[in-house]
């Protein structure tokens, strides 16, 4: 069973607190936004030696990439298209890319050129696939920019993995999303549940203690809009922004986690999602705060067994959701 730690525990584990926070003050003060991203990024990434998991910093992938391999062969023929959108350096399609048919098409879109080079790079060495678009932009700039996007209703499945925190208007997102699907094909999306996740009560406990994100009402009210989006209410948004095509949805809620070595990498964890943009090292003390002074919130524990035995882990469940167009 976990360990699971509580405030007292926590009050008597001040000086480790202390030091996990002055490890990532140290860390981060000298890096600019794009590298704070990666170093935190790079925390979920670890691979595990023993190759139990597929990655030691979260088992998100663990639980939503089965499903995509029971979705690919379902909506991509042969000859289909695939577009990964927030592609990142294609790590996770990596973990897809056996089960997409012989002469598929894959087109990308991320904004991090690094990212790109390395997803293109990976897709070369996919001699069934043909690669396809590449967007070095960010989701909504993708209708501005050279090269254009693929038209509208030629994409069998479209992915939007963890990539809704940084779309300011979430249902017209959504909307320009589903609109690549042609009939029989799906949009799946994944993203934490942040009402209840690390990284929205992060944020949440940063805008308490008066930090500022440029628009700290719009981020928590982007939170609540994902879950009821998500949740049915983007059925809506289809009927009146394509009303002539019909659509199903269906979303799973993942009990997915955050894991660290130390409690420095879940302190350095809060830079994910939208405090990511924020300038500076201060948007960790809150977080920090946070875990010293309400752990069971955020049910920070000291795993006791599996593959992540002897890591720290707080909660970070995440919203898998699929939506198929039918006509």
């Amino acid at each position: 069973m976990p360990i699971r730690i509580d405030r007292c525990a926590a009050r008597a584990m001040a000086p480790r607190f202390d030091e996990a926070l002055e490890l990532v003050r140290n860390e981060f003060d000298s890096l600019d936004q794009d590298r704070q991203y990666r170093n935190t990024f790079a925390r979920l990434l670890k691979p595990d030696p023993l190759q139990r998991v597929r990655m030691l910093g979260t088992d998100q992938r663990d639980l939503f990439v089965p499903a995509l391999r029971e979705l690919i062969p379902e909506v991509v023929p042969p000859g289909g298209h695939i577009l990964d959108l927030g592609a990142g350096d294609g790590q996770t399609f990596a973990l897809l890319a056996d089960l997409v048919p012989a002469g598929a098409t894959v087109s990308y879109e991320e904004p991090n050129a690094g990212y790109a080079a390395d997803y293109g790079a990976f897709l070369e060495t996919q001699d069934h696939l043909r690669p396809g678009l590449a967007m070095v932009a960010g989701f909504e700039e993708i209708d501005t920019i050279d090269p254009a996007p693929p038209p509208d209703g030629s994409v069998d499945l479209v992915l939007a993995l963890h990539i809704l925190y940084f779309i300011g208007d979430l249902p017209a997102g959504l909307l320009r999303m589903a609109r690549f699907l042609k009939p029989g094909g799906a949009l799946c999306v994944v993203v934490a549940e942040e009402t209840q996740a690390w990284s929205g009560r992060a944020l949440r406990a940063f805008i308490d203690a008066g930090g500022d994100t440029g628009r700290n009402e719009g981020h928590l009210a982007a939170m609540a809009e994902r879950k009821r989006l998500l949740g049915g209410v983007l059925m809506d948004v289809m009927a009146a922004g394509l009303p002539e095509a019909s659509f199903a949805l269906e979303t799973r809620l993942q009990p997915s986690r955050l894991y660290g070595h130390a409690l420095s990498d879940l302190i350095a964890l809060a830079n994910l999602a939208e405090l990511s943009p924020v300038p500076g090292i201060g948007k960790f003390e809150a977080p920090c705060g946070l875990l010293r002074s309400d752990p069971e919130a955020v049910d920070l524990r000291i795993e006791d067994e599996g593959p992540r035995k002897g890591m720290w882990s707080v909660a970070q469940p995440q919203l898998l959701s699929i939506l198929r167009r039918r006509g």
